[in-house]
């Protein structure tokens, strides 16, 4: 049975004990012996104890090594029973043991040994144990622990290092010990211990009342941490632990000039030395930065400990005059509690209205929050913390501003703490409680000042968007308008979103229009990242990915470019849909895999599942199973969640279906969606409609697909929304072909790949040719389903969508035809052979004509010919039939 303390249950760890159990498998008569390797306290013994309880009847011997007994030959082996002469070689200590051992084995003829702290372990006995399990592969295992790798050469040896545990695991050992966490106190705490098990669990019984994530405060370190900094600081020079104090002021990682100007040792190179050899921090010398770091977060908060208050304080009044940064002089200011408060409280308010216009709204909420903590007017600092607060959510901050949530709700109700409120639940994905908050906002509208006016209103934008609401956004906007002055920043931000309001209402020109005139009044800052996140939105739904990339890319913001978190995020997502649609899907995913950690660590949720769609959707393609549905969990939404989530997650789920050929269950997947946005006929920004009729007609539902497509196609023509309406006209192409009227479906798919023969588009583009290909091979042709769907397969292949690739092979294997022949140019004039060969190397018939200088009317006049001369009636047929002649491109 496992060995563990009274009332541990055992944590997570699956993946390590199935490699476990794969390296403890004896192959080819290899010796079985495995080390598991991790710092103290990371779990290494309470893993192999469990790893032996899902054992069926073993025998295990244990033994453990001290490092007094490393110099004495086979001090291991004696634990055992064994008794050897010190001067006997491994080998033949091995031999003699072999028969006591297998006397112990248990009825399966297995025997377990286990050695803790194997890398204090004298050599003897672990040469003889290695000996010993080479000799008897099927009888002996051998399981070691060491925290540092281990120095006696062992052959074979096979190595497992225990990874730090996870949030969910810390949550785990808190509920164990009756200590609810949330996921961000779990995380600090995992963070604070370096996901060390026994940390965690030293530091949950030790403090578990701790708010582990209160504002800004340093988290404890164990009794045992403290002991142990306690000595290396004694054993330190004066001069070293003088800078070690200084660098425990300064930070997690404090510059080097810094931390000796602070400390004021004259002896740098000395101090330096002795403080790395304390092992408390070590020097990162990378680029020339000279950084301070501590081995862990929790030696730093030691440090502080055996400092005291009293040295700390005067520690951070002379930061002042050490650090240069504006940000940290402010904060070492605060921490001095030395220095008249009215005059502090006026720079923190000051330099947060700094902030606040450039866009770095972290460092104005810690200014804003700081500064409520020292306003002695319980009003005006509720004011400041509401202020502290916004800013905090503007950051990206969520989970800090979510500690102060509970003091906002009992302070005296107010227009601007509901609009707070309701923009934290808003990004939280909570739309009943945000819209509560806001209808309690609005009723004090009349007495509110203009920028409270202007708050509410675009929190109301920001609400209608998540509704997905255009009509209800363009309303908003407008009272944002009428509340606060053109340039304000809620009329600005207002804006930004107002014009995906009215494209989402067939407003397209006034749309435009309108970000051109942002764009001019407003190149650049923190709002203009708004306004290029909102115009590129806009450009990604009418067909421009490239433009649109370019404008989400300038969304996110970097060092140099300052912004809001929730706009960043707002961008990547729809950067990873740009970059699937122009065909990067390696990009994509790279662009997915930092979104959802930024997702998941600010607590985005209303962001969730707009981030995960084109991670399913890409893994699927790609024949990952695992990655899509992984991201179809992270992505999920439920019925009360925003419809700004609901879409995107329905989306990926009938991306999941179609891939596995599953169309009933694209149709169930899409069935909500197709009921909320049934009556909003614009087209482009939720690719939905094709989708749907396209699984309809896959589902013997043809009526309710035509019905779909009368609806959406017309809109999708009169504005020029080229690919909605070329997959439009491909599930009419199969609709035809399917009925028996071939040439009208010809028709249709030769009309849906000219529509977008001239855009970026290749998944688009390979999905039409798959749609061809199909619906030519169920219809008998299957000459002309062969180029088609060669060309199809080529586009998937191109862009690694295996498991369409794989379909396609599937379709041309069942049309069992014979490699495809050239086709004689006899007939064809020479303009007409130029005509040929650039139609079927892929240009449209405006490319063809600007290569070969004559109209587009004249190219298609040549198709016309050409068509009956060979007896084809599709620019495919002519690529399926047709071999380019020397030296075209």
């Amino acid at each position: 049975m496992s060995i563990h303390p009274t009332g541990h249950v055992f944590v997570g760890r699956s993946a390590e004990i199935e490699s476990l159990r794969q390296l403890a498998t004896n192959t080819a008569g290899r010796p079985s012996i495995v080390v598991v390797e991790g710092p103290p306290g990371s779990g290494k013994t309470a893993l192999v104890e469990e790893f032996l309880a899902v054992q069926s009847a073993v025998a295990v011997l244990r033994a453990g090594a001290s490092e007094w007994e490393a110099a004495h030959p086979y001090a291991v082996l004696e634990q055992l029973g064994v008794i050897a002469d010190p001067d006997d070689d491994p080998v033949v200590v091995a031999r003699s043991l072999l028969p006591d051992l297998r006397r112990r084995t248990a009825g399966d003829g297995r025997l377990f040994i286990v050695v803790d702290g194997a890398d204090l372990a004298d050599a003897a006995s672990l040469k003889a144990l290695h000996s010993a399990a080479r000799r008897a592969p099927t009888t002996l295992r051998v399981l070691l622990t060491a925290r540092r790798p281990i120095a006696t050469d062992l052959p074979d040896l096979r190595r497992l290092r225990i990874s730090e545990l996870s949030t969910s695991e810390v949550r785990q050992l808190g509920h164990q010990r009756g200590v609810a966490l949330t996921d961000r106190e779990a995380r600090a705490l995992r963070d604070h211990a370096v996901g060390n098990a026994g940390v965690v669990v030293e530091l949950l019984a030790e403090a578990p009342e701790t708010p582990w994530t209160d504002w800004q405060r340093a988290l404890p370190a164990t009794r045992r941490r403290v002991a142990e900094v306690q000595l290396a600081l004694e054993a330190c020079s004066p001069a070293s632990r003088q800078l070690i104090e200084a660098a425990a002021v300064l930070g997690d990682d404090a510059a080097e000039g810094e931390a000796l100007r602070l400390s004021g040792v004259d002896d740098a190179v000395a101090a330096l030395d002795s403080a790395e050899e304390a092992g408390l921090l070590h020097r990162d010398l990378r680029l020339g930065s000279k950084v301070l770091h501590w081995v862990d977060p929790m030696t730093r908060s030691a440090v502080l400990e055996l400092v005291g208050q009293r040295r700390t304080h005067q520690l951070h009044a002379r930061a002042v005059d050490v650090v240069d940064d504006e940000f940290r002089l402010l904060h070492h200011r605060v921490l001095a509690e030395g220095e008249p408060a009215e005059a502090l409280l006026t720079e923190l308010r000051e330099y947060a209205e700094r902030q606040a216009a450039e866009g770095a709204w972290g460092r104005a909420a810690h200014a804003l929050v700081r500064a409520s903590r020292m306003e002695p007017d319980h009003a005006r600092a509720t004011a400041l913390l509401v202020e502290g607060v916004d800013a905090l959510i503007g950051a990206g901050e969520l989970p800090e501003a979510n500690l102060f949530v509970e003091e906002l709700e009992v302070a005296p109700r107010s227009a601007r703490i509901d609009a707070t409120l309701a923009y934290l639940s808003i990004l939280r994905g909570r739309p009943a409680e945000a819209a509560l908050l806001l209808d309690r906002a609005w009723q004090s509208w009349d007495t509110a000042r203009p920028e409270v006016r202007g708050l509410i209103g675009v929190r109301r934008v920001l609400h209608h968007l998540g509704m997905w609401q255009p009509d209800a956004m363009v309303e908003w906007d407008q009272r944002v308008a009428e509340a606060t002055s053109p340039d304000s920043t809620e009329a600005l931000e207002s804006a930004a979103m107002r014009g995906i309001g009215l494209a989402a209402c067939g407003r397209w020109d006034e749309a435009l229009a309108g970000y051109d005139d942002l764009g001019r009044r407003v190149p650049t800052g923190p709002q203009a990242q708004r306004i290029r996140m909102g115009r590129g939105w806009i450009d990604l739904a009418r067909d421009e990915p490239v433009s649109a990339r370019h404008d989400f890319e300038g969304a996110v913001p970097t060092r140099f470019r300052m912004g809001s978190t929730r706009v960043s995020l707002w961008a990547q997502a729809w950067l990873a849909r740009s970059l699937f649609r122009l065909g990067d899907w390696d990009e994509a995913l790279a662009v997915v895999a930092r979104a959802s950690r930024e997702v998941a660590e600010s607590e985005h949720h209303l962001l969730r599942p707009l981030v995960h769609w084109t991670g399913v959707q890409v893994n699927v393609l790609r024949g990952d199973q695992a990655a899509a549905r992984e991201h179809l969990r992270k992505g999920a939404s439920a019925a009360q969640d925003y419809p700004m989530m609901q879409i995107p997650a329905a989306l990926a789920r009938a991306h999941f279906a179609e891939a596995a050929a599953n169309y009933e269950g694209v149709v169930q997947a899409l069935a909500p969606v197709a009921a909320r946005l049934g009556d909003q006929l614009e087209p482009g920004f939720w690719p939905w409609p094709a989708l749907h009729a396209n699984a309809l007609v896959m589902t013997d539902r043809v009526d309710e697909a035509r019905t779909l497509i009368d609806a959406h196609h017309a809109v999708a023509a009169d504005h020029g929304l080229r690919s909605e309406q070329a997959a439009l006209e491909a599930v009419l192409g199969r609709i035809h072909c399917g009925s028996g009227d071939l040439d009208a479906g010809v028709a249709a798919f030769e009309s849906a790949l000219e529509l977008i023969s001239d855009l970026p588009l290749p998944f688009e583009r390979a999905r039409v040719n798959f749609s061809y290909g199909q619906s030519l091979r169920r219809a008998g042709r299957r000459r002309e389903a062969d180029g088609v769907m060669r060309s199809a397969r080529d586009g998937y292949a191109t862009l690694g969508a295996t498991t369409y690739v794989e379909r396609c092979d599937r379709e041309l294997n069942a049309a069992g035809l014979r490699p495809r022949r050239s086709t004689s140019l006899t007939d064809l004039t020479p303009q007409e052979t130029a005509v040929a060969d650039l139609v079927a190397s892929g240009l449209s018939n405006r490319e063809a004509g600007e290569q070969l200088y004559i109209s587009v009317k004249t190219v298609q006049y040549h198709l016309t010919r050409i068509y009956a001369k060979l007896g084809i009636r599709s620019r495919t047929e002519l690529a399926a039939r047709h071999v380019p002649s020397e030296g075209s491109p």
